[in-house]
């Protein structure tokens, strides 16, 4: 075998450097009781900006058992897309547990993000480059936010995946959304960034970009990274050169290569 050529599996790599317990406020939660979200957003997590409606991460992160918790977040797809895809197509083996609508004021937990970023030069300079030197911040009473917590199918075990997850379908742009909602002190940054760089993205989540610095700016930067083929990976991060990528049937350029952050 060549040296460091790839031997394991991403998903066999997840499982077993990764794996983790469902949390307790998942595990007991019962349709119509209230999230305690200050729980909710320590699990460890995934975030996937601009994301469409690209399934991989929710089957890969699931089915290693190293997730819980998802951010999907885009600014084309709202409440009434999800409610409409999940109907149509459910994720295979879940249903539905419970689903609600709720804005970031809901979450009592957030100033605008203009207040954050006036309190943080590096933070502004970087919103202001992305924004072409306008301030811009996105309205925290709207209910963007579609809330799903999904619990496994009966008769299924845990080789088809996890026994609950939960998504975050956020309708917003993802820059702004990662600088407002990490900012907070109390949230820890996601365990996982999928970079799936395409010409919807425009390169903006590569490294040296509005995404990047944004992170730089508030300390809050993702323990790995998902790149694919065609991105280049954030400065401080390893190429994990013994994990195989997470391939994709449709096109290699979708191919995932995992990263690691090494400061």
């Amino acid at each position: 075998m060549p040296e460091n050529e790839p031997v394991i599996e991403m998903q066999d790599y997840l499982l077993r450097n990764n794996k983790a317990e469902t949390p307790a406020w998942l595990k007991n939660f019962k349709p119509g009781d209230e999230l305690d979200f200050t729980d909710v957003f320590r699990t460890q997590s995934v975030f996937y900006p601009a994301c469409g409606d690209d399934g991989r991460a929710l089957k890969l992160f699931s089915r290693a058992h190293a997730a819980h918790l998802f951010y999907y977040v885009d600014s084309g797809m709202g409440s009434e897309y999800w409610k409409r895809n999940l109907k149509e197509t459910p994720i295979d083996g879940y249903h539905i547990l419970d689903a609600k609508e709720f804005s970031m004021d809901d979450l009592g937990l957030f100033s605008g993000l203009s207040d954050v970023a006036r309190k943080n030069n590096a933070l502004s300079d970087a919103i202001r480059k992305y924004c072409k030197n306008d301030l811009t911040d996105f309205s925290t009473e709207e209910k963007n936010w579609y809330f799903v917590i999904f619990e496994r199918d009966e008769g299924l075990g845990d080789d088809h995946g996890v026994d609950r997850f939960a998504v975050a379908f956020v309708c917003e742009d993802a820059i702004l959304w990662y600088a407002a909602f990490f900012a907070v002190p109390s949230i820890p940054a996601p365990t996982w960034l999928v970079d799936q760089s395409d010409m919807v993205t425009h390169g903006l989540f590569g490294r040296g970009e509005p995404l990047e610095q944004v992170a730089d700016a508030i300390r809050k930067h993702p323990d790995y990274l998902l790149v694919s083929l065609n991105a280049e990976p954030w400065k401080n991060y390893a190429k994990l050169s013994e994990v195989k990528p997470r391939t994709s049937i449709d096109c290699s350029g979708k191919h995932w290569y995992l990263y690691k952050r090494n400061a």
